[in-house]
């Protein structure tokens, strides 16, 4: 579990970032699976999904 938000870019560097806090996150929980859960409140989105499922992690 997070403390607090996690900001990056919209970028493929700021995209590696957000996934590497993700999988630490997740080993220190225990756990083997990440999903990431976006809103549709905005265009930037789109990028962000597409690059985390080209990488491995399911978006819903």
């Amino acid at each position: 579990m997070s403390r607090g938000a996690f900001e990056f870019s919209n970028t493929s560097e700021g995209f590696e970032n957000a996934k590497a806090w993700m999988l630490e996150l997740a080993a220190k929980n225990d756990k083997k699976q990440i999903v990431l859960g976006l809103e549709p409140t905005g265009h930037y989105r789109f990028a962000l999904a597409a690059w985390m499922i080209s990488s491995g992690i399911s978006v819903v």
